[in-house]
């Protein structure tokens, strides 16, 4: 399952525009790995998509707290369970899991991915004075 990246909104805050499509694009190099059945490469790569989806969290919290976001804490637990989706992924790429229980549980990741981006992110515009618009990167 390939995540087109022209799904991808921005939310006006470049920082994090930028992050989403960084996340988007490692989900997919994931998904291209599964594909070829690469389960150790995927570890590795499950590994550096946590990092990337932690360091954004981080940025993205930090930010709404600054602002006074008042729904912070449910955004932070929205966070949370994406972070506990991938550790279990990257558990079953360690059990060298079937593929199709990989791939089952690399499409709920991606499908959260993208929640978070377009449903999750996109009501955090009020508050980051972000238009929202659709990317349009080709």
């Amino acid at each position: 399952m390939t995540i087109d990246k022209k799904l991808v909104y921005r939310l006006g805050v470049q920082a994090i525009d930028d992050e989403h499509l960084h996340l988007v694009d490692m989900a997919n190099r994931i998904s291209e790995d599964l594909d070829e059945g690469s389960y150790e490469l995927c570890v590795s790569l499950f590994d550096e998509f946590l990092e990337a989806a932690e360091a954004h969290f981080r940025t993205e919290e930090g930010l709404l707290e600054r602002l006074g976001y008042p729904q912070l804490a449910q955004h932070v637990a929205y966070h949370d369970e994406l972070v506990a989706k991938v550790k279990k992924l990257k558990l079953l790429g360690y059990e060298k899991t079937s593929k199709a229980s990989i791939l089952q549980h690399y499409e709920k990741m991606a499908a959260f991915v993208m929640d978070d981006i377009i449903r999750g992110d996109m009501e955090l515009l009020p508050y980051l004075g972000g238009s929202g618009s659709a990317a349009r990167r080709r």
